[in-house]
């Protein structure tokens, strides 16, 4: 139902089927998954993909199709709706950002709405670091709440 990516994404504006996902593999060093690989995936059954890594919603704006980043991938391979972030972020406050938008995920069942609810719990912290923009407002809902 929900796919959520927890790590590094490298954003190639040049060739946007380059930009992939880094993952850490202790054995063998880093491994990728690129957005050519990822287009090539089929997700029938998830709901919502978030992507808690840097500039994953970033990319080059192609004519007639918008922007062409790592999220676009998942909506092609049928993921009705993509969170991804616009520019790069910091750890510390995109972990307590999604932390807070699973539980909103939970209580609401609307992706929008619970991002929506917990950049306003990011914007009212008390905690003037996690209450800047710059922590919570990269990240935007690509597509739509409706197959």
């Amino acid at each position: 139902d929900v796919v959520h990516f927890g790590g590094h994404a490298l954003v190639n504006p040049e060739f946007p089927l380059l930009s992939r996902l880094v993952f850490a593999d202790q054995a063998e060093g880093e491994q990728s998954l690129f957005a050519h690989e990822i287009a090539r995936l089929r997700f029938p059954r998830t709901r919502v993909v978030v992507l808690a890594a840097c500039s994953t919603a970033a990319g080059a704006v192609s004519r007639g199709e918008g922007v062409v980043s790592v999220a676009r991938p998942f909506l092609g391979g049928g993921v009705p709706l993509v969170v991804a972030s616009q520019w790069d972020v910091d750890d510390r406050a995109t972990e307590q950002l999604t932390l807070n938008f699973h539980r909103q995920l939970k209580n609401l069942g609307d992706p929008v709405k619970a991002l929506q609810a917990a950049q306003l719990a990011m914007l009212r912290s008390a905690e003037t670091s996690s209450s800047l923009p710059k922590h919570w407002g990269a990240f935007v809902a690509v597509g739509t709440t409706s197959r």
